[in-house]
C-alpha cells in the first residue's frame, strides 16, 4: 500500500512540477524537495518490518514484488556509486570551516582571492579564523541539499517502478508532461500571446517555451521525452521480434497492417513533440534532435542483423563520420 502511494506520488511530481514556470521558482523546488522527502520518509516505514528480516528473506521479497528478469538488472553498478560518494564527499568537504593553512595548502590561489575580498570589506566572515572552501556555502548547502533530493527521487523510482504496468505508467507520466508542454507552447506561440497562465513572458520572444521561462530548458524537456517516445512506439509496434537480417525496407513496412493504428496514435505523439523542439528555436536543442534522430535510424537499420555484417557496417559508419 506504501509502495502505491509512493508511486503516484512520484508521477504526480514529475507530471506537475515543470507547470510553474518549468519547476525553477524557489517555491517549487522547495515543493519538491519536501515531497521527495516526504515520500522517501514514507517507503522507509512502510518497510520497517524488513529491518528485522534477514538479508536472504529481503532478497526474497524483492524478487517476489519485482517483474524484472536476471540479478543483475536489481542491482546498481560499482561506478556510478563510486563516483556519487566522490561527488558528495567533495560537496561536504568544501563547507568544512578549516584554517588558512590547509586552505592555502590546498589552494593558494583561492585562499589569495577570498584574502584581498576579505581585507577590502567585500565579504565578512564570522570567524576568519576558520573558513570553508566555498565563496558562498548558504547557497553551496542550498545546492548540495537539491542534488541529494534529486538522488532520493532516483532511488525511490529504482525502488517502487520495478513492474511492467508501473513502468509503463511511469512512461505515459512523462509523456502526458511532454505532450502538454509542447501543446501548450505552440498554442501560445501561433496565438502571438507568449504568455505562461497570463504572465507576460518577455524573455524568448518569437519561440515556443511551454510553461518554461527558457526556450532552452523547454527544449531539453522535450527532448529527453522524444527519444523515450520513439523507443516506446518501436516497443509497442513489436518492432523488437522482427528476425535476424531483415533489410531496412521490410522493417519501416513492418509498421503497417494491423500494428498501423499504434503506430499512428505514438507517431502523433512523437511528431507533436518533435514539432515542438523546432518551434523553441533552441539550436543545442535542434541539433540534439537530429542528433538523436540520426542516431537511432542508425541503431535500427544495424539491429537484428549477424555480428559479422555488424561489425563490417561498423566500420564503413566509422570511416563515413571521420570523413
Amino acid at each position: 500500500m506504501i509502495e502505491r502511494l509512493v508511486f503516484w506520488g512520484l508521477c504526480a511530481i514529475l507530471l506537475f512540477l515543470p507547470l510553474p514556470f518549468g519547476g525553477t521558482e524557489e517555491w517549487a523546488v522547495f515543493v519538491f524537495e519536501a515531497g521527495t522527502l516526504i515520500l522517501f520518509a514514507a517507503y522507509l516505514l512502510g518497510n520497517k518490518r524488513k529491518l528485522g528480516a534477514t538479508a536472504r528473506e529481503t532478497l526474497l521479497l524483492d524478487r517476489e514484488k519485482a517483474d524484472v528478469q536476471g540479478d543483475g538488472n536489481n542491482r546498481f553498478p560499482l561506478f556510478p556509486k563510486i563516483m556519487l560518494a566522490v561527488f558528495l564527499g567533495f560537496s561536504v568537504f568544501q563547507l568544512i570551516p578549516l584554517p588558512d593553512y590547509f586552505l592555502k595548502l590546498f589552494s593558494p590561489r583561492w585562499f589569495e582571492m577570498t584574502s584581498g575580498s576579505t581585507s577590502a570589506g567585500i565579504t565578512e566572515l564570522a570567524d576568519k579564523a576558520l573558513r570553508p572552501f566555498s565563496f558562498s556555502p548558504v547557497l553551496s548547502t542550498l545546492e548540495l541539499a537539491k542534488v541529494i533530493c534529486y538522488g532520493l527521487f532516483a532511488w525511490l523510482v529504482f525502488k517502487c517502478v520495478r513492474k511492467k504496468e508501473q513502468i509503463e505508467v511511469f512512461i505515459w507520466v512523462m509523456m502526458a508532461g511532454a505532450i502538454f508542454q509542447a501543446f501548450y507552447g505552440l498554442a501560445e506561440y501561433f496565438s502571438g500571446a507568449n504568455s505562461i497562465f497570463g504572465f507576460k513572458n518577455s524573455w524568448y520572444v518569437g519561440s515556443a517555451t511551454g510553461t518554461f521561462i527558457n526556450r532552452n530548458h523547454f527544449s531539453a524537456f522535450l527532448e529527453m521525452v522524444f527519444a523515450l517516445s520513439v523507443g516506446y512506439l518501436l516497443a509497442k509496434a513489436d518492432f523488437f521480434s522482427l528476425k535476424k537480417g531483415v533489410p531496412l525496407k521490410q522493417k519501416i513496412l513492418w509498421f503497417g497492417q494491423e500494428r498501423l493504428q499504434k503506430v499512428i496514435i505514438f507517431g502523433l505523439i512523437t511528431i507533436l513533440i518533435g514539432i515542438g523542439i523546432f518551434f523553441s528555436r533552441s539550436r543545442g536543442g535542434i541539433l540534439s534532435f537530429f542528433g538523436t534522430s540520426f542516431l537511432m535510424i542508425i541503431s535500427l537499420s544495424i539491429a537484428g542483423i549477424g555480428k559479422k555484417e555488424r561489425i563490417s557496417r561498423d566500420k564503413r559508419l566509422i570511416r563515413l563520420v571521420r570523413r
